[in-house]
């Protein structure tokens, strides 16, 4: 099915080829206003870019409780093994 607007109108003219289809292009500002500010937008970006990968009180807390040995408690354990036993379940029913 070949389905064709009656009109561009609702496409702006620096978003149209020469065709009249649209353009879009990686890295456009296709849909948004002209003069749009996207400064918070890249430093935000850049903030992402150059976090660290590994976040050092997250690994710290991870070797607390790989240290415990009651981590997970026993009631953990047995709500996580009800849970994965309803999902067996289920399958086994719809399967």
């Amino acid at each position: 099915m070949d389905i064709r607007p009656t009109s561009n109108n609702f496409i702006p003219e620096w978003g149209r080829s020469i065709n009249g289809s649209r353009q879009v292009t990686p890295g456009s500002t296709y849909g948004t206003t002209p003069g749009t500010d996207f400064s918070r937008t890249q430093s935000l970006r850049d903030a992402m870019a150059n976090a660290p990968e590994v976040r050092p009180e997250k690994v710290e807390e991870a070797r607390k409780l790989i240290a415990d040995p009651d981590f997970p408690s026993d009631q953990d354990i047995d709500q996580i093994s009800r849970l994965m036993a309803g999902y067996l379940a289920n399958d086994d029913i719809e399967g």
